[in-house]
């Protein structure tokens, strides 16, 4: 099935439906993360208009304050800060009844340069292996659902099927907006939330943990569409920690990710 098939989010006037590929692990009721962080991403780059064109995100900052349910959502923007060389615009995603998550993200005057190019990403995919989560018995992933269907992924170590950090390579296999292509900001900022899937693991007293929120901070356009992650997460005895990891194309780093973790009783599945 083609990304084109499976879109996270359909437009309809001023509201942005997600679809059922957009659900998460936890509950099969629930968004994932990824699919809210890439509309913040979305949302800010559109408003800052033409100027986005000159400009790159250095970060995206997304604080997850509700569940989000399968409901239209509205987009509310602010251009807090349109300077020459950098710019600051604050996005508030709200469902029905409530705000489900708030961002900031910060921009930089972009200078022109080439594209990397000469290194094959098979050279690389060669040596993971491809996982499907649909075939793990222990976690009861809906279908479909973001992590079984909106993403390939190509593990090196680890994954969500067991604790502990990972390296995976993980390629966005929906579009994000029903009819847009992707670009490479808009790749990252859908697949931010991911890190915590690959570097998932229990917390120092031995319990679930979930993150709160997400913060993606960019060096360059990824090259391509694969990207891998290195995560792992930290945490202490007092329930909180956090999950950090660098994101890599074939040419070197591009991105790295961290996000505050709190103890839940909630399981997956």
């Amino acid at each position: 099935m083609s990304s084109q098939d499976l879109p996270l989010f359909v437009v309809d006037g001023d509201e942005f439906v997600p679809q059922p590929v957009c659900r998460g692990p936890w509950d099969h009721g629930l968004l994932h993360g990824s699919p809210i962080t890439g509309l913040a991403g979305w949302a800010a780059r559109r408003a800052l208009g033409d100027r986005a064109d000159s400009m790159w995100p250095t970060r995206l900052t997304v604080d997850l304050l509700s569940a989000a349910r399968l409901e239209p959502f509205r987009v509310e923007t602010e251009v807090v800060k349109a300077g020459r060389t950098t710019a600051v615009v604050d996005v508030t995603i709200i469902g029905a009844d409530r705000p489900i998550a708030r961002a900031s993200t910060s921009w930089g005057t972009a200078q022109p340069t080439p594209e990397p190019t000469g290194v094959d990403p098979q050279q690389f995919l060669h040596y993971a292996s491809p996982v499907d989560p649909a075939a793990n018995t222990t976690i009861d992933y809906p279908r479909p659902g973001f992590n079984c269907d909106a993403v390939e992924l190509r593990a090196r170590e680890g994954y969500a099927d067991r604790a502990g950090g990972g390296h995976a390579w993980v390629r966005l296999a929906s579009d994000l907006i029903d009819g847009e292509p992707l670009d490479p900001f808009i790749r990252l900022a859908t697949l931010a939330d991911f890190s915590a899937a690959v570097g998932w693991d229990v917390s120092a007293n031995g319990t679930n943990l979930i993150n709160t929120d997400i913060t993606l901070q960019l060096l360059r356009p990824l090259v391509g569409e694969w990207v891998m992650i290195d995560a792992e997460t930290k945490s202490s005895p007092l329930g909180v920690g956090w999950i950090e990891a660098i994101w890599w194309d074939v040419h070197g780093p591009v991105a790295r990710t961290s996000q505050s973790v709190v103890e839940t009783a909630t399981t997956l599945g």
